[in-house]
């Protein structure tokens, strides 16, 4: 099996040709953000909760300090210190840190109503006693770009998207679980369902309230699927009350 630091190292190959052939793009003084959270944490939880993105924001390396989310990270990459690179990454979410909560906010509200203690972590943590830790991934690439993805050019999109190495990232974190996986994720849902092979066939839930939001589940093996109706950010098309009520019943069914 493929290891991490293996992994790290493609999207690491991958981050260094896009940069060079789209300069203008990549975020100046980046690197690619394989995950957010602690994958320590993540693997030692009873409960595997991933969610998923388009790309990082450019906001994850400010203009007036890059490495501040992500000290010593970019030097790490660049010498092949994947260990270091891990260390680096594991502690996005700690309190010195500063995490992008304007952005993962919207996911920790949704991790708030899941029954079984699940956050990223760090000080604005709706579950303090949180037993479960939850990572965040990136579907079409690791790389930081301005504009974001979703204003950029068709023909920039197609070349900017990895989602070969998405793919193996998400097996690497999930096929070995005996443990329920939840999958969290509100954008681009016919390609993300697309990759992960999941069909109507597969779906388990759905509700539906007109100017109220929608709400989804599909279940493959150990695996549950969650989409919610986003609107800027994820599930934020989605009311309290159905999302609170959703997740319940999807909960109850995977009996957790």
């Amino acid at each position: 099996m493929t290891t991490l630091y293996e992994i790290m190292e493609k999207y690491y190959k991958d981050f260094s040709a896009k940069q060079a052939v789209m300069p203008k793009i990549v975020v100046k003084d980046s690197f690619p953000i394989v995950w957010f959270g602690n994958t320590k944490k993540f693997f030692n939880s009873k409960i595997k909760v991933i969610t998923i993105g388009l790309n990082p924001s450019f906001h994850e390396f400010p203009e007036t300090d890059s490495e501040l989310r992500f000290p010593g990270a970019r030097d790490a990459f660049a010498r092949h210190r994947m260990g270091e690179v891990c260390n680096s990454l594991n502690g996005y979410f700690d309190a010195d840190r500063v995490p992008y909560w304007d952005w993962f906010k919207a996911y920790e509200r949704v991790l708030g109503f899941l029954k079984c203690g699940v956050t990223y972590g760090g000080i604005q943590s709706r579950c303090p006693l949180a037993e479960n830790y939850a990572l965040h991934i990136d579907f079409y690439s690791a790389i930081a770009t301005n504009p974001t993805y979703c204003n950029l050019g068709k023909t920039t999109k197609t070349h900017l998207a990895r989602v070969d190495l998405f793919r193996q990232l998400f097996s690497y974190l999930t096929d070995g679980c005996k443990e329920p996986v939840i999958v969290l994720f509100s954008t681009s849902k016919d390609a993300i369902c697309h990759c992960l092979e999941l069909t109507q066939s597969d779906k388990i839930y759905e509700c539906v309230v007109a100017g109220d939001g929608k709400v989804e589940a599909y279940r493959r093996g150990n695996k549950y699927f969650i989409w919610g109706k986003p609107n800027i950010k994820p599930f934020q098309g989605v009311k309290n009350g159905i999302l609170k009520s959703s997740l319940n019943a999807i909960c109850e069914i995977i009996d957790i």
